[in-house]
């Protein structure tokens, strides 16, 4: 399990997911209903021995008889492997070929374990590759970035009520960084604008959204007006945030996050997300929120 880094910028944030396994997507329509080589009759069996590899019976030396396969299967099963290099002579990978298998969130690319399964196969062992793209088992989260709109920040021109100049400068000042998981600091350079942002870096132990948060100044409430809450949330992969407020009539409101409808939490991912909620009315007195994130 590899931990969870997110960022904010005056409020953005990143994380990263752990990789998932890949399974093979077709299947056995005779599970269930194998027959061993003990349950073959005598006769039978005789005359099956009597066969040579597949591939000494093809009359061109250029002639391909392959095999689809899982790579797992062929690096870790011995006999499974002995089996596949003396009956074929050319092969295609199930999945681990795949974008989805060799592409992190971030558009890295990740060879390692199919450089490790090239060292196990024969020379004369052709390798197909996968098509470029697949209609399942994309990096999304990579491709929906490079097509995202760029976002050049600016201000807001009601004023802000929320005191964000210690970020600005780099430092805390009235931000409570609270339930800090692996830490939260101040960093210069990742913001929308190039600005300071707020790092967090998640446990891969967290389990509650409330295990890494952010809590802000307090932030005076008038009755009678109308606020609006905005900020942007970017990540290193699939993550989600949460908002819960203090001394508002319900400190944990489901809101219109992304304009989609109402709902408890708002999902990101590598672009820049525009988060803009029209906050619940409260008495007379003061307020402030807990940023909260979990992947």
């Amino acid at each position: 399990m590899k931990r969870n880094h997110l960022y904010i910028l005056l409020f953005s944030v990143f994380a990263m997911l752990s990789c998932e396994d890949h399974k093979m997507d077709w299947y056995n329509p005779h599970e269930g209903n194998e027959i061993t080589a003990s349950q073959l009759p005598l006769a039978l069996a005789e005359q099956i021995s009597r066969y040579d590899a597949i591939k000494s019976y093809i009359p061109r030396q250029d002639f391909v008889i392959g095999l689809g396969m899982g790579m797992d299967l062929y690096v870790n099963n011995s006999e499974y492997r002995a089996l596949v290099n003396a009956n074929y002579n050319s092969v295609t990978l199930g999945n681990a070929m795949k974008q989805s298998s060799i592409m992190n969130a971030k558009g890295e690319m990740d060879f390692s374990k199919v450089d490790a399964f090239l060292e196990l196969l024969p020379q004369d062992m052709a390798l197909y590759g996968h098509n470029l793209l697949w209609h399942t088992q994309q990096a999304a989260t990579y491709l929906n970035g490079l097509i995202a709109p760029e976002y050049v920040p600016g201000e807001s021109s009601d004023g802000n009520v929320l005191d964000v100049s210690a970020l600005k400068e780099g430092r805390f000042g009235n931000w409570n960084p609270q339930n800090t998981g692996a830490g939260i600091t101040v960093e210069s350079g990742v913001g929308a604008g190039g600005g300071y942002a707020v790092k967090l870096v998640g446990k891969s132990t967290g389990s509650n959204p409330w295990d890494l948060q952010l809590i802000t100044p307090d932030i005076p409430y008038v009755s009678g007006h109308s606020y609006r809450l905005s900020f942007l949330v970017r990540s290193e992969g699939n993550a989600k945030g949460r908002v819960s407020f203090q001394n508002l009539s319900n400190n944990y409101p489901w809101l219109n996050w992304l304009g989609t409808g109402n709902s408890e939490a708002f999902e990101f991912g590598t672009s820049w997300t525009q988060i803009t909620v029209d906050l619940p009315a409260a008495a007379e007195g003061k307020t402030s929120f807990k940023c909260q994130f979990d992947f």
